[in-house]
């Protein structure tokens, strides 16, 4: 079976970063491991080892194998036994690094959830992020809790970021988008997407005062 090609590969993967492979542990065919984080492309934040396994051999047959301490670029998806798969195309030659950082940054994730289904979802944390003081929700640095956003934002890392550059589909004198929302998902007026009930309140308003002064921006429809 052909190998898909990188730009694909890193396109559909879950994780992508440089790591270091440590604790490795063998069981008969298998093979299990974690992988050190060293230089996150797409990690949640916080995320500083990643669990994989592999087979080594199916009977006489040599499958694929990889050394403790050996290091490079991690390109997962799929799982077995709750552990990433790695293999040679999981887990290419760190020389490959430059390449695979290009590609990330021209083709994020498309699974990362907007920051409204992200509330209407009730916010989730991932089980296996670890944070300071053991909660996203408060900032020790500050002694302040910090708003849905900027948890959202530290949870999905970048693409995050990315999220909320596309938010600024709303015309620009509108403001910024309310922090605080509602945990429903509908459809938003003006043609800008699904959202919560608090950002559809907002749009109308908003597109209400421009229809009132004579505004003639696009909405968000295509």
């Amino acid at each position: 079976m052909p190998v898909p090609p990188l730009s694909d590969r890193v396109e559909q993967a879950e994780l992508v970063f440089l790591g270091t492979l440590i604790e490795r542990a063998e069981d008969g065919e298998w093979v299990r491991a974690v992988l050190r984080v060293d230089e996150s492309l797409r990690v949640p934040e916080g995320m500083r080892r990643v669990e994989v396994i592999w087979r080594v051999r199916v009977g006489d047959r040599e499958v694929y194998d990889a050394a403790e301490g050996q290091r490079g670029v991690a390109i997962l998806d799929d799982k077995h036994e709750g552990r990433y798969w790695l293999r040679t195309d999981k887990f290419e030659p760190a020389k490959r690094l430059g390449e695979v950082r290009e590609l990330v940054s021209e083709a994020p994730r498309k699974d990362v959830p907007t920051f409204e289904q992200w509330v209407a979802d009730e916010m989730p944390i991932p089980e296996d992020m670890v944070f300071t003081g053991g909660t996203p929700w408060f900032d020790e640095t500050t002694g302040q809790r910090r708003n849905p956003r900027e948890v959202y934002e530290m949870v999905h890392g970048v693409e995050a970021q990315q999220e909320k550059r596309r938010e600024r589909r709303f015309p620009e004198h509108w403001g910024e988008p309310p922090s605080r929302q509602t945990r429903d998902l509908r459809p938003l007026p003006g043609g800008y997407g699904m959202g919560s009930g608090t950002l559809a309140r907002w749009i109308q308003e908003n597109m209400e005062r421009d229809a009132e002064a004579g505004n003639s921006e696009p909405s968000g429809e295509p």
